[in-house]
């Protein structure tokens, strides 16, 4: 997390006056700050598997993108020597994977990293009669920080982040009329756009712009929709557009994800914080910095006020316009419970502001982007909801996933065309490497941010007050 924070120091350091050691103790002073706030929260938990069956179905879509190294990264390939060294590798591994038929990869494009024209495929999903779109991302946080704090462009009256613009427009230019072709030579009922880490920034944008066609999308269904599902988005857009298309794209934050939260305004308000808090560390001493356990006493509680001033004037401020995550915005976090296994998700709705309002500076955040987290919480969220809403049936809201289905593929009832049966393969049995890399990416899980606050010392006793009435009218 340090070496991340030198890296965005780097590129927005001009009037940034701070030796290493600074920069240290300030973050670590900072650190305890975010630490011991308490926790916002919305208590808006979604208890409804409808509400969140398409997005975790399509996450899978998402992380296809990667080709054969992003499946087998996620523990779900055959192994290098069987995926990577064969022929058109990373579509053959898509279409096992997403246990699909040749003839239903429509098309496809995987090529050298470039940061705003990312690869992508394009697929029939005869199961939700739709046409997905999956753009990639990057799994890596670190490496595409500067990218994320680009700077921002007008358009249709707010900002959005001009590389992800460039991006869509890229798109929308070459792929774009082949979407529409696909749509309506197969008759399908709604073209979904996903995409992961910097993917899905493109995905919403490219999204909006596919609106404007959507007369030509609807030549044979007039009810044909388009949607957008993004998986630890980047801040693509400004509060105005973000709300405006709440209809049309999901944004779906892992805890208090970076990516989520970067933006070039967000960046100098943490640049503000910082300053703050190394101005703080300098009256506090390396020993209580460093081997402090809980920030209690005056000389704590006057640092914290200090930097707690500093956080007010800039989340007031409209001096560093900010970019937010788009549309209907959803929050895993993971809730502490009792039990052999101790790890509990949980999914709030929330809304762009409270998430990409600022940066949250602690060692967890780079973690929380992670791919394998969004693996383990759909899981750990169906299972749940599937549990408790057992015996509904309705409109086949707990059909199984596509990796929890066996045997015959079922096709929506609104498909219209009939295809030919298609089975799937046998579930492959548990190995000892399933189990390892299950029981790695549980470990991974852990070292996230986890839901629960602090106990408040940095605000004074009206805030603390107002912060409880309103968790406990939440509650009620």
């Amino acid at each position: 997390m340090i070496a991340c924070i030198f890296k965005l120091l780097s590129a927005f350091g001009q009037g940034f006056e701070l030796s290493n050691y600074q920069i240290l103790t300030g973050f670590a002073v900072l650190e305890k700050f975010y630490s011991d706030l308490p926790r916002e929260r919305t208590w808006d938990v979604v208890n409804n598997l409808e509400d969140i069956d398409l997005a975790s179905r399509f996450w899978s879509f998402a992380i296809a993108a990667y080709g054969w190294r992003g499946i087998h990264f996620m523990g779900k390939g055959n192994g290098i020597w069987a995926d990577g060294l064969r022929n058109q590798s990373d579509m053959l591994s898509v279409v096992n994977f997403l246990k699909i038929s040749n003839e239903d990869m429509l098309a496809y494009e995987w090529r050298k990293t470039e940061v705003f024209r990312p690869s992508y495929f394009i697929v029939r999903d005869r199961a939700t009669n739709s046409i997905v779109l999956s753009i990639r991302g990057t799994m890596s946080a670190f490496d595409t920080m500067t990218d994320l704090a680009c700077e921002y462009e007008q358009w249709r009256g707010g900002l959005v982040h001009s590389g992800w613009k460039a991006s869509a427009q890229w798109f929308l230019r070459e792929v774009g009329p082949s979407l529409i072709a696909y749509a309506n030579v197969h008759s399908t009922s709604a073209l979904y756009i996903v995409g992961h880490s910097l993917g899905s920034g493109t995905a919403a944008i490219l999204t909006i712009m596919l609106l404007d066609y959507l007369d030509e999308f609807r030549k044979d269904n007039p009810d044909f929709e388009i949607k957008c599902f993004g998986y630890a988005p980047t801040c693509a857009m400004d509060l105005h557009l973000s709300e405006k298309y709440k209809a049309h794209i999901q944004s779906f934050v892992f805890a208090d994800d970076i990516v989520s939260k970067l933006s070039y305004g967000s960046m100098l308000d943490a640049k503000a914080m910082l300053l703050a808090s190394a101005e703080a560390a300098q009256d506090l001493g390396v020993s209580k910095i460093f081997w402090t356990t809980t920030p209690e006493g005056e000389e704590w509680e006057q640092a914290f006020q200090n930097i707690a001033e500093v956080r007010r004037r800039c989340l007031e401020s409209n001096d560093h316009p900010r970019l937010y995550v788009a549309g209907q915005v959803f929050q895993f976090w993971i809730d502490p419970a009792p039990g052999k296994d101790p790890i509990r998700i949980v999914i709030e709705r929330t809304d762009a502001k409270r998430v990409s309002g600022e940066v949250i500076v602690r060692r967890s955040i780079l973690l929380d982007h992670i791919p394998t987290n969004f693996d383990v919480a759909f899981a750990r969220a169906r299972e749940a909801l599937m549990l408790d809403h057992s015996k509904q049936t309705d409109q086949g809201h707990l059909d199984p996933s596509m990796e929890e289905r066996t045997g015959e593929i079922h096709l929506d009832d609104h498909v219209k065309q009939t295809s030919r049966k298609q089975k799937l393969p046998p579930p492959k049995q548990t190995s000892i490497m399933d189990d390892v890399w299950s029981t790695l990416a549980r470990v991974g899980l852990a070292g996230t941010t986890h839901r629960e606050g602090g106990e408040g010392h940095a605000i004074d006793d009206t805030e603390k007050e107002e912060s409880h009435k309103s968790e406990t009218k939440a509650i009620e």
